[in-house]
């Protein structure tokens, strides 16, 4: 993992200013987020806005630089043993928590033991869990079969850790540098009474910033701890309330970094590009027409865009399949490159008659009542319509379509209130397993209702591997399944651009959400 992330970060560190005369009220960096701040607990933090909270609240064991390349952080030296099976961490002794008007207790090793058995334990339902399986008993602690107790960390002293491992993990300092790693001091955890992260008064962190002020309404803001005039002392987290775009407010010099999906002008600032997001139709595979696999092969073979059919849209290229360009396994390498083009591709007279066989199997003459959801935006309109025309004159196939905002229509397919749907899927985590492990059967993320054991069994494979080659296999297979199975047909690979101003320096961006962390940011 540590190699996987450098060629997204290699330029992620870009300049970003502070606009003097903006009217920020000196806050020095100030990003609308579309996803709202439900809580600031590092171990459950999910969306890219709680994930910046956590980057620039805590400091782990250690830190992604702009290359993506782990770099101890709190740890003062790790040893490593001649297997690879057990880490030993000597921590910063100086390190402490603080909730801004004292300091309560240093961090030792124990919270960080803690923070790990909380990550593992299936009653916190981190979503991170599956990221630290290498770890001795990590799986069946986080099955239910063991206690988190059993889990192979433990606290040496106030000052070593030690991590042992099922087998070598060469991303394990990757992920120590994660959110859900980070320290958690267990007696303040219990003081919280099950409110932990959910109030200012109810999160204690040990980073460069603490919280100041959180509100539905104005979300988030960070302070400093230790104010410097040179450094970015102050960061706000508002809720986009839709009046403007990002653009808009960028270009105004209202936040300091947006991103756009490469549709409008575009500033002359510098930009980060990144592949994360894959345009799909989703088929809801409860439907008891669409169950039927081959209506589903015909139809989703018969929707592929070509790059003809895309030269007139900015930021959109053909589909190789469900995982996007920017996708990377743990040793850096990139995933498409890796294992090509999966998408099935069938002649017009294959989906025909797959369709036929279809429509004969259902004991049919044509499909009737299916409706298409599909966002009022372009160049989707467009884009539908020339899929719809496809559909008509190769199969006979006619659905009624519905234009809905991308928010409505993505709360309905959330709902299960649907029959197809186009919609956008965006990784918020550069492994393939990001989009791969959303359609497990029992994932409450699987929009499709897609159910097969083979898959399940694959994706899971790759989760619990710590080697590239068993990763690939596993995922490689998993995604030819899923895309042969037709739950999904994805269309159109999306590439967003985040834009930053220029007056700052040593802001890391992941690229993934975006991220952004702003503990050695200055201005310059």
């Amino acid at each position: 993992m540590a190699k996987r992330l450098a060629g997204c970060f290699a330029a992620a560190v870009l300049c970003l200013g502070l606009l003097a005369g903006c009217g920020k009220e000196n806050v020095n960096f100030i990003y609308y987020t579309q996803d709202a701040i439900t809580t600031l607990d590092p171990q459950l933090a999910s969306t890219p806005a709680e994930l910046t909270a956590a980057k620039n609240l805590f400091a782990g064991l250690y830190r992604l630089d702009a290359d993506g390349t782990p770099q101890p952080d709190r740890a003062l030296s790790t040893e490593v043993s001649a297997d690879g099976l057990v880490y030993t961490f000597t921590l910063d002794p100086e390190d402490r928590f603080s909730d801004g008007d004292e300091i309560p207790a240093p961090v030792t090793a124990a919270d960080y033991v803690f923070a790990l058995r909380r990550v593992l334990d299936p009653a916190t339902g981190s979503t991170a869990a599956s990221n630290f399986f290498s770890i001795v008993n990590a799986q069946q602690v986080a099955a239910g079969s063991l206690p988190p107790e059993e889990l192979g960390v433990r606290a040496v002293s106030d000052t070593v850790l030690e991590i042992t491992l099922v087998s070598p993990d060469d991303g394990l300092l990757a992920k120590l540098a994660t959110a859900a790693a980070m320290p958690c001091n267990e007696e303040f955890f219990e003081s919280t009474s099950g409110a932990y992260g959910l109030t200012l008064e109810n999160i204690l962190g040990n980073g460069a910033f603490r919280a100041t002020s959180w509100s539905e309404e104005n979300g988030l803001t960070l302070r400093r701890e230790t104010q410097d005039g040179s450094m970015v002392n102050r960061i706000r987290l508002v809720p986009d309330d839709g009046t403007k775009t990002a653009m808009e407010r960028f270009e105004a010099g209202e936040q300091d970094s947006a991103l756009s999906n490469g549709e409008g002008e575009q500033p002359t600032a510098g930009a980060l590009s990144f592949e994360t997001t894959t345009w799909t139709l989703v088929f809801n595979c409860s439907d008891a027409l669409l169950q039927n696999l081959s209506i589903r092969q015909a139809l989703a073979a018969s929707a592929q865009l070509s790059a003809e059919d895309l030269a007139e849209c900015p930021g959109l290229s053909p589909a190789q399949g469900l995982v996007p360009g920017g996708a990377q396994l743990i040793d850096g390498t990139g995933w498409r490159a890796l294992v090509g083009d999966l998408l099935p591709r069938r002649a017009e007279s294959q989906c025909y008659a797959l369709y036929r066989r279809g429509l004969s199997e259902l004991g049919v003459e044509r499909l009737s009542g299916l409706k298409v959801l599909i966002p009022d935006k372009t160049p989707w309109d467009t884009l539908y319509t020339l899929i719809n025309q496809r559909w008509q004159r190769s199969l006979a196939a006619y659905f009624s379509i519905e234009r809905l905002p991308l928010e409505e229509l993505t709360a309905r397919v959330e709902e299960g209130d649907y029959d197809l749907a186009l919609l956008p899927l965006t990784m918020t985590g550069s492994g393939p397993e990001n989009l791969l492990s959303r359609f497990l059967s029992p994932a409450q993320t699987n929009v499709a209702q897609y159910h097969s054991e083979t898959y399940d069994q694959l994706v899971r494979q790759g989760q619990t591997s710590t080697d590239s080659a068993v990763q690939q296999q596993s995922w490689s297979a998993a995604e030819r399944r899923i895309l042969e199975d037709a739950a999904v047909a994805p269309l159109a690979f999306q590439t967003n651009t985040c834009y930053l101003s220029a007056d700052l320096q040593g802001v890391v961006v992941d690229p993934f959400g975006p991220v952004f962390d702003l503990t050695a940011a200055r201005r310059g």
